[in-house]
């Protein structure tokens, strides 16, 4: 049990479908889906979704204590810019060439 985790303090269930601390709601999806409307709608005044989110234990589905590999951080960082370079370079090339447009896609010429 965590201390901060509202979950935790509502005696919310680890295992099983997801259920609002505040209002004990059911969430029918996967998870947590629609936690961040339902919240919004129904306790933003009470705590901000953002808060409420951080506080989730890990039993909860609240952030993994993963440590992070700055340098395979920086890899990931420098391919991620490396592909939107591409995309950003290729889209005005592809305008630019005579082309005809067919059903899925372009055809050049």
């Amino acid at each position: 049990m965590s201390e901060k985790c509202l979950c935790c303090e509502h005696g919310s269930p680890v295992a099983g479908r997801r259920v609002c601390p505040l209002c004990d709601y059911v969430f029918q999806g996967n998870g947590w889906d629609g936690i961040d409307a339902h919240w919004r709608a129904k306790h933003e005044h009470i705590m901000p979704y953002r808060q409420f989110w951080d506080s989730l234990c890990e039993g909860h589905g609240g952030a993994l204590s993963v440590a992070v590999d700055p340098e395979l951080l920086e890899k990931h960082a420098t391919l991620l810019k490396a592909l939107l370079d591409r995309q950003e370079n290729f889209l005005p090339r592809i305008k630019s060439q005579k082309h005809k447009k067919i059903e899925n896609g372009y055809y050049f010429i």
